[in-house]
């Protein structure tokens, strides 16, 4: 091979466009793939998108078959699920502000049993819902403290009963 920098590129850049053309003709060749995809005739197109292929079966018509699926049982009795709103209803009329803390304490001694707790705990998350119109005279605030209890952990909420204008900082 002779020395490409010294000799052949020199040589190549000082010949003229029309020499360079004619030369590439030749040369473009080595740039294509070796085997050219193949491409077909007209004859050859209608034919292929002329001939009848079998019909594909179609499957069967399944109707299905309609289960009835039971609602679930509820989680809590109604009358139990009464008997915690009343009581909670009760506390918060009672007290103009008072800690989730401070409600969990009182059911611990005042609720019988886990099942009352529990349902407690499903009413106080409630009271966040505007739509509920049980909780209607009762706002809420997020503190920056969290609590633990058996049942439950999480960030700790001040209830409150609505006020009017010094509600800021208040959900409700």
């Amino acid at each position: 091979m002779p020395d490409l920098e010294d000799n052949l590129l020199p040589r190549v850049l000082s010949l003229g466009l029309e020499t360079l053309a004619t030369g590439a003709d030749s040369v473009t060749v080595a740039f294509h793939r070796p085997d050219f995809p193949l491409v077909y005739d007209f004859n050859s197109l209608l034919y292929s998108i002329m001939v009848k292929r079998p019909q594909r079966a179609l499957p069967a018509i399944d109707d299905g078959e309609i289960v009835i699926v039971n609602a679930p049982p509820p989680q809590f009795p109604v009358e139990l699920v009464e008997w915690v709103q009343s009581w909670l209803k009760g506390v918060l009329m009672r007290a103009s502000e008072i800690s989730i803390e401070s409600i969990l304490e009182r059911a611990e001694k005042e609720l019988p049993g886990d099942s009352a707790r529990r349902c407690l705990i499903f009413t106080l998350y409630r009271i966040f819902a505007p739509s509920e119109a049980f909780f209607e005279d009762t706002i809420v605030r997020i503190g920056e403290r969290r609590y633990r209890t058996a049942l439950v952990d999480g960030t700790a909420l001040d209830f409150r009963r609505k006020e009017g204008e010094n509600d800021e900082g208040w959900e409700g």
